[in-house]
């Protein structure tokens, strides 16, 4: 029965947790035109893979791996999408000739964007699942 109603609590967070990651990018759409603003960006960079450690510490899934799923999944949604609907709205401008290695720069950065985003995330997610416990947990006073 406790188990039951562990999955009862843990599913609503996570109901929750899409609720919040939806509206927040709701936000980061109608906001983008003037670009995002800062307080916006923390809140995707910071405040999501903690939200997703916090709900699934009572899953068997590691609370960090969430975390990095979260934020690289966050960081695929928020750059693309708004790129996308620019490029729809205006012809893109001819492709630029350029030498080999441009190629290359554009992987390396997508790495250096995947551990930007990945490894604080995966922190945060772990985080997440031990501070709420440690938090409830009370000093036994004898």
């Amino acid at each position: 029965m406790r188990q039951l109603w562990r999955d009862i609590v843990s599913h609503r967070r996570t109901v929750w947790f899409g609720a919040f990651w939806f509206s927040l990018l709701t936000v980061t759409a109608l906001t983008w035109d003037r670009g995002i603003p800062p307080w916006l960006f923390f809140i995707h960079l910071l405040a999501l893979p903690f939200l997703a450690g916090v709900t699934t510490r009572d899953f068997r899934l590691n609370s960090g791996i969430a975390g990095f799923l979260v934020s690289l999944v966050n960081l695929f949604i928020v750059t693309t999408v708004p790129m996308s609907r620019l490029s729809l709205v205006a012809s893109p401008p001819p492709p630029p000739v350029e030498p080999v290695f441009a190629g290359w720069a554009g992987v390396l950065e997508v790495f250096e964007f995947v551990v930007l985003m990945g490894v604080p995330g995966y922190l945060l997610g772990l985080l997440g699942a031990w501070l709420p416990g440690r938090l409830a947990k009370k000093p036994t006073g004898q």
